[in-house]
């Protein structure tokens, strides 16, 4: 007599979930690698992400992130989620990737500044957004950018070592130089010392009656311009009085 069993295997997969993505703004060129984050990923060859109804390529990093890189779409939001077998896709619903316009810098001020002080700079621009990650680049550093209108960041400068002139660009999603490959430059100057005041002293200028002309003798010399304080009060010096 057969005593024979029949077994049925099962195949079932395990509940994936996407937490969140990073960065989570990008250019609407396309182009930006999103790692999307979550708990039991998994490696298949049908590893895709999707931008709203566009389906990318997947790169499987680990159980917990995923790599993908966003596609070319208009401005706006896109709602992104993950399929393992090219057919159910986990929700998006808490996976947002926003999409904006390059951002471009105009104008910087100042545009220079000893190596030894953190500066604070206003960028001057088109096209930036309110985002809690955005960042001034100067060369290769990266300080954080505090948004104040869409044309208008400000931005503290780094300390140098020595005397540098820097390429200054900006980022809204703290990762990737966005901005325009303008030459926009900023000057980080060695520290100027002033060893001489001629004359040393004057009448007290009252509701601007009355002025005096200083001549300071700088170390280094320096050409452009400079601003002396004197007391509390700021003054723009021009060239030729730094000899």
């Amino acid at each position: 007599a057969s005593n024979s069993k029949e077994f049925s295997f099962i195949e079932y997969s395990v509940f994936t979930m996407v937490k969140r993505i990073t960065p989570s703004v990008g250019l609407n060129i396309g182009g930006t690698p999103v790692t999307i984050l979550g708990k039991n990923f998994y490696d298949s060859e049908q590893l895709s992400c999707k931008f709203d109804s566009v389906v990318v390529s997947a790169e499987f990093v680990s159980q917990e992130s995923v790599i993908c890189i966003s596609p070319t779409r208009s401005n706006g939001q896109a709602y992104v989620s993950l399929t393992f077998d090219g057919q159910q896709f986990t929700s998006g619903a808490h996976a947002v990737f926003v999409y904006i316009k390059r951002p471009v810098i105009d104008a910087i001020n100042p545009s220079f500044a000893p190596i030894y002080s953190h500066t604070l700079i206003t960028v001057t621009g088109t096209d930036f957004i309110d985002s809690a990650i955005a960042t001034c680049i100067f060369g290769i550093d990266k300080v954080p950018a505090v948004y104040k209108s869409p044309t208008t960041l400000l931005c503290v400068t780094p300390i140098r070592s020595s005397p540098v002139v820097d390429s200054v660009s900006v980022s809204m999603n703290g990762l990737l130089s966005e901005s325009s490959l303008l030459a926009i430059q900023f000057n980080f100057t060695d520290m100027i010392r002033i060893s001489a005041a001629v004359p040393s002293e004057g009448p007290i200028t009252v509701l601007s009656q009355s002025s005096t002309w200083v001549v300071c003798r700088t170390t280094p010399a320096e050409s452009g311009q400079a601003t002396v304080f004197v007391g509390s009060s700021a003054t723009m010096m021009a060239s030729s009085s730094l000899f």
